[in-house]
């Protein structure tokens, strides 16, 4: 049975994305012309902020991001499926108050197995990364290694296992050199629902309280434009996500906010508010 398997970076992805809650203040504005270029544009809500543009557009077989922020930061990205059959390339690089930096990846996928490897570089640091998954029926296994060739530190390393179905993806990877222990099940219950749950074990931490977290989270798609989100762990927290989506005008509204316990009180620590208009 065909089967290609997640790169290493997606492993857990299933479930980092249920539990994963956005606290921005910010408005977007996104539009794609006839001719295919899409240009974004946005900034913060409140206090002020970073505002930036971004445009995206394809020459050939390569497309092209560039970026720009208020704050003085240049980025451009470009990225290509075609010019090596199979193998994703991207190039990137940035220049900001804190000097240049750069990289080039490489991503290959094929049936049973998946790879990528990649540099990165900035003032005084130079990361070479590679990766690779074997998989077969729904099962993956695989790992990761980074490594500074300037610094000389120790290299970073880890590894990962899932297991995946049309409608349930089971994970267990480490991170941090192996430090942290991390596991994961989502289920889609309908359509429409989707629940999870994840423990993360830290046997290092400082905090005895986050040597053992267990997290779990649910979605709920109301209906086509509305859709609501929580999560409550046992760092006793209390994350909410409302999507509201708008036809006409056409515009996504988002509300996100974090709920904690501190003494005997129910404290709000944060909170985010989205708007985007245009494509979303």
């Amino acid at each position: 049975m065909s089967f290609t398997p997640p790169f290493f970076s997606k492993l857990n992805k299933a479930a980092s994305d249920l539990l994963k809650f956005k606290f921005d203040n910010k408005f977007t504005v996104k539009q794609t012309s006839e001719g295919g270029v899409t240009v974004e544009s946005g900034g913060a809500l409140l206090n002020g902020g970073d505002g930036y543009i971004k445009g995206e557009f394809a020459v050939d077989v390569v497309n092209v991001e560039l970026n720009a922020k208020t704050k003085g930061q240049l980025s451009g990205e470009l990225s290509s499926k075609k010019l090596i059959d199979g193998v994703k390339i991207k190039a990137n690089g940035s220049l900001s108050g804190k000097g240049p930096s750069g990289g080039l990846s490489f991503e290959y996928a094929q049936d049973f197995f998946a790879t990528t490897f990649g540099v990165s570089g900035k003032a005084g640091s130079t990361v070479v990364e590679a990766s690779g998954v074997v998989g077969f029926d729904g099962m993956s296994v695989g790992g990761n290694i980074e490594y500074d060739v300037k610094t000389k530190k120790d290299a970073d390393f880890n590894v990962g296992f899932q297991y995946s179905q049309n409608d349930f993806t089971a994970a267990l990877i480490t991170q941090e050199r192996g430090n942290i222990l991390v596991g994961s099940v989502v289920q889609n219950v309908s359509k429409s629902n989707t629940v999870g749950a994840q423990f993360t074990y830290s046997p290092y931490a400082k905090d005895a309280s986050k040597k053992s977290v267990l997290a779990i989270s649910s979605s709920l798609k109301l209906d086509s434009s509305t859709s609501v989100k929580a999560s409550v762990d046992t760092l006793q927290t209390l994350n909410t996500e409302i999507v509201q989506k708008l036809s006409d005008p056409r515009i996504k509204l988002g509300l996100t906010s974090s709920f904690s316990r501190q003494d005997s009180a129910i404290v709000c620590g944060k909170v985010g508010v989205t708007v985007a208009l245009g494509e979303f």
